[in-house]
């Protein structure tokens, strides 16, 4: 749910922010925003994660008169922000790749910026796109610290965005370091590690096998 939350806004804004910085900024404002993108990658999830304590759990609690802001939203809120960056700069990256003459073909067709940008820059620049987002996934799907500051480390099933849980990362930080050797806990924190390790190992073979299906013209 929080990685869901976390790419569902961060892929389009980032897509939009790359495709602004490649086709639209101009010299003066790419130098600018540019260096802020790879200052933001660089911000330590702690970082990240006590910004989101200080600012949208007091939030939360106010207008959704929440005991406690805790909960799924406030951590893909901020995982969101923390991915944005690398979808941003790595799709911004794949527009910029698209060869300017095939550009000026189309604008030579009569045809305006939007329908080139559209018809021509996405189509050829969709395996980057493709990339930028895979990376932010794997990004956002490891990430361990904020989401435990923000998330509410609680062992109940959410039903809703604005309940607490608890990933399997931040279960693993949490409880590994309270658990006794060969203890039943010990061992089911492994088991949960496992269990990640194979969610990640399947989700990333699913992407390159969907990788492949959607752009063999691209070999």
């Amino acid at each position: 749910m929080i990685t869901g939350i976390s790419l569902g806004l961060a892929v389009p804004i980032g897509i939009g922010i790359g495709l602004f910085l490649s086709e639209v900024a101009s010299t003066i404002v790419r130098s600018i925003l540019q260096p802020c993108l790879d200052l933001l990658v660089g911000i330590p999830s702690v970082v990240y994660g006590f910004f989101g304590y200080m600012t949208l759990l007091p939030l939360f609690e106010k207008n959704f008169d929440m005991v406690t802001g805790e909960s799924i939203l406030a951590a893909g809120l901020i995982l969101a922000i923390m991915v944005l960056p690398f979808i941003a700069s790595l799709s911004g990256e794949a527009f910029h790749s698209v060869p300017s003459e095939i550009k000026e073909a189309a604008m030579a067709q009569g045809v305006t910026p939007f329908y080139t940008i559209r018809m021509v820059i996405i189509p050829y620049a969709a395996s980057g796109m493709f990339a930028a987002v895979s990376l932010g996934f794997a990004r956002a799907i490891g990430e361990t610290l904020a989401v435990l500051m923000l998330a509410g480390n609680s062992i109940a099933t959410p039903t809703s965005v604005l309940n607490r849980g608890q990933p399997l990362t931040a279960l693993i930080a949490t409880e590994l370091g309270e658990a006794g050797v060969d203890s039943d806990k010990y061992h089911a924190l492994f088991g949960a590690g496992l269990l990640l390790l194979f969610v990640v190992l399947i989700i990333n073979g699913g992407v390159w096998i969907l990788k492949g299906r959607l752009f063999q013209h691209d070999r």
